[in-house]
């Protein structure tokens, strides 16, 4: 009786070690994740401000309500917007509460 006492407590002891081991495998797992997502969400921010001060002085009101054009001074995005706002305006109204679509694909 005693002996079995003594290989639970081994037991117990082996046990809260590999415990302990796997919480610090954990800590550095997680240690890591978040490095990777941290300088990878900078990455972006750069880059994505690097693109916004590029294009800033290009986007002005024609760019906005001209259409696709071959020459890139007069080119502008009229049609992808208007476009993009009527099928998501239909999804919205129609589509999202009748689980078909109505006039938006006839």
């Amino acid at each position: 009786m005693a002996n079995n006492k003594v290989e639970i407590e081994n037991n117990l002891t082996l046990i809260r070690s590999l415990i302990t081991k796997h919480k610090r495998h954990d800590r550095i797992f997680a240690g890591v994740g978040m490095f990777i997502i941290t300088s990878l969400t900078i990455t972006l921010l750069v880059l994505f401000l690097d693109l916004v001060f590029d294009g800033y002085p290009r986007f002005n009101l024609d760019f906005l309500t001209n259409f696709p054009s071959r020459r890139a001074t007069a080119a502008g995005i009229l049609s992808a917007w208007v476009g993009s706002s009527l099928s998501t305006n239909c999804y919205f109204f129609c589509c999202r509460t009748t689980w078909h679509c109505c006039w938006c694909l006839s």
